[in-house]
């Protein structure tokens, strides 16, 4: 009896845990990134399960959060002035939450997997695309935010996941409804294009890439299979877009990288504030490199090489940052939260590929790939980890790879995760 409740509370706070990730991420704001962390460690107290952590433990991908999160609060102590600088680490508290996440979908890691979670990326990409098209369309929004709770930035970001994951869904099943993902991909596109996000739209690029070459180099399925598989992703997408999206902020890239390649300047007065603060967030990363000035210090420290632009921002914003998460950590805690960024970056990747060579392992590491990518395209002109949906979207994303999508659960006579090579 005891044994039967606990595994169907478990069932129950997996179901929380990876709807509210991918289903309700673009509109339900930070509640729903909050949801399914505190379902993950809900696990802990309502359905404990030792060896499920032991084996979590031993995961690469999960020693490779821990140690990120150790090494980033490590780089705040030597610039600390006050108990705040000191205990800036619980801006990082997410991180650890990896561990309860990974032991609670192993339990459940089979070859459905992946395609449960590019179901459910699906229907949160068409939730995405319904609220952003009546935020643009119908409220007036100059760009979709996701009910006001989120930002733009956020909302095109995370649809740009929703879609990558949706389109993983071609390649794990077999059934004849699998095409139905292609629609959660176009959705997921037009989401991130009425969120107008360029760093979201280039990091859709990478993710398209990161999928298309595993469609291609991918022996499960024959070479005519996977050109028809990537062209009907192409026909789909750009008919769905063109039909019913407005793609004036996607040209802007063009004409951006233009003007910079052939003038030296641009017009774009956007992208010149982000220049004047990356040139900034260097200098203050240089006066001090080793351990930085505190991470809640790491815009001001710039500040006086901004000029004006710089007084304003942080007079009216006190979360206000470098749009960088390099810079970020740079100037935040130096040399040494700089090492922790790219720990976090990789992590995902090493436990993926450290995972079993078993029949999901490419598709394992196409989607941490893809994940680690796409963040880092994103975190190249805005910031992913100062804020908790972008920052905590990627420790489930995460976990979701490393436990969810396993091929069957680990035995438990052996060491989960371990290397099969």
């Amino acid at each position: 009896m005891i044994f039967a409740v606990m595994n169907s509370a478990r069932g129950l706070l997996l179901t929380i845990l990876l709807t509210a990730t991918f289903v309700t991420i673009c509109f339900s704001g930070p509640l729903g990134v909050y949801l399914a962390l505190v379902a993950a460690l809900a696990s802990l107290v309502f359905t404990f399960d030792g060896p499920s952590l032991r084996r979590a433990m031993n995961d690469w991908g999960v020693r490779g959060f821990a140690l990120a999160f150790f090494v980033i609060w490590a780089s705040f102590l030597p610039s600390a002035k006050t108990s705040d600088d000191v205990m800036a680490f619980v801006d990082f508290l997410a991180l650890p939450v990896v561990l309860p996440a990974v032991a609670l979908m192993s339990r459940y890691g089979a070859g459905r997997g992946i395609t449960i979670v590019a179901a459910l990326a699906t229907l949160g990409a068409l939730a995405a695309a319904a609220i952003g098209l009546y935020e643009v369309r119908v409220l007036g929004m100059t760009r979709a935010q996701g009910n006001g709770e989120s930002s733009s930035i956020f909302f095109s970001g995370m649809a740009a996941l929703l879609a990558f994951f949706s389109l993983l869904g071609l390649q794990s099943s077999a059934s004849r409804w699998r095409w139905l993902f292609l629609i959660g991909n176009a959705a997921g596109v037009g989401a991130v294009l009425l969120g107008g996000t360029r760093g979201a739209m280039l990091a859709y690029g990478v993710l398209f890439v990161v999928f298309v070459a595993y469609t291609l180099t991918a022996k499960t399925s024959s070479v005519r299979t996977r050109l028809i598989t990537v062209l009907l992703v192409l026909i789909t997408t750009v008919v769905f877009v063109g039909t019913l999206f407005d793609l004036t902020r996607l040209e802007t890239i063009a004409v951006t990288a233009s003007e910079a390649a052939t003038q030296g300047t641009v017009s774009d007065q956007a992208t010149n504030e982000r220049l004047v603060i990356y040139s900034a967030a260097i200098q203050s990363f240089l006066q001090s490199p080793l351990y930085g000035h505190g991470w809640w210090n790491r815009f001001a420290a710039a500040v006086p090489f901004m000029g004006q632009l710089g007084v304003d921002v942080h007079a009216r914003d006190n979360h206000a940052h470098l749009h960088n998460d390099i810079l970020n950590f740079g100037s935040a805690g130096g040399i040494i939260a700089i090492f922790g960024y790219l720990v976090l970056m990789a992590s995902p990747i090493v436990g993926a590929f450290r995972s079993p060579r078993t029949q999901n392992w490419g598709l394992r590491m196409t989607a941490a790939v893809g994940l680690v990518g796409a963040y880092l395209v994103m975190g190249a002109v805005d910031t992913m980890f100062v804020f908790e949906i972008p920052k905590s979207m990627f420790v489930l994303c995460s976990a979701v790879i490393l436990g969810f999508f396993l091929d069957a659960p680990p035995n438990p006579e052996k060491k989960a995760f371990s290397t099969a090579v």
